[in-house]
């Protein structure tokens, strides 16, 4: 599931939604932003990566399973929520382009 999900955002952001985004925002902008969202998704893989070893015991191989791990059955809840709300706004977002 994590190489699906990495495939589509590079494909996604590269081939999709970079060149509308550079248009629509110029060149130096777009590059920060794209620079602070590599920087923040790096921290929060290192960040996963040290709670998962913090939970040695637990069987953690997803994000649901990280989120029950942390918080509970409230947190498997929400960590599953959050992924199918990204998907919906994901495919909503290619829709959305290949209209344009």
């Amino acid at each position: 599931m994590t190489t699906i999900n990495i495939v589509k955002s590079f494909i996604g952001l590269g081939v999709l939604a970079a060149p509308s985004g550079f248009r629509m925002v110029g060149f130096m902008v777009a590059t920060i932003m794209i620079l602070i969202n590599g920087f923040v998704n790096t921290y929060t893989v290192h960040l996963q990566t040290k709670v998962k070893e913090h939970f040695v015991g637990k069987r953690i191989k997803s994000y649901t399973d990280l989120g029950d791990a942390c918080f509970g059955d409230t947190g498997k809840f929400l960590f599953a929520a959050t992924i199918i709300t990204n998907q919906l706004l994901t495919c909503t977002g290619y829709i959305k382009f290949f209209i344009e």
